[in-house]
């Protein structure tokens, strides 16, 4: 009989909905990247490189942001979705290998640090079969 290892790795993935821009910082590629620093300290996470690209958007003063946080115990992903007619949004993804970190610390800080008026947290436990 197989047996499954009680901790592979983990995802955490968190959806945050604004309203007419609700966090205007949450949007700027300096402050975001400080916050989600801030955010894999708190899981434990250590950054071993960010990259990051912006998204013009025509028509609109905000771009959007995508920053890649590679992380010694795997990733975080972060896209801005700063789009007026339908509303504006993040996503925060982080993914980590072990048993050393704790992803699930981000919600409560990133839930404190945007103020977005609606969230969504989704979790994914990876394991496999020993």
């Amino acid at each position: 009989m197989q047996r499954l290892s009680p901790h592979l790795g983990l995802e955490k993935k968190l959806d945050l909905f604004f309203e007419n821009c609700g966090n205007q910082e949450a949007f700027q590629q300096e402050a975001l990247d400080r916050i989600l620093d801030q955010a894999c300290q708190l899981a434990g996470a250590t950054v071993v490189r960010t990259s990051w690209h912006e998204f013009p958007i025509p028509d609109w003063q905000i771009n959007g942001i995508t920053i890649v946080k590679i992380l010694a115990e795997s990733h975080l992903v972060c896209h801005t979705y700063p789009l007026k007619e339908e509303g504006e949004s993040i996503t925060v993804s982080i993914s980590t290998c072990g048993e050393k970190t704790t992803p699930q610390a981000i919600v409560p800080f990133l839930t404190n640090s945007f103020k977005p008026q609606k969230t969504f947290v989704s979790k994914t436990n990876w394991e496999v079969a020993s």
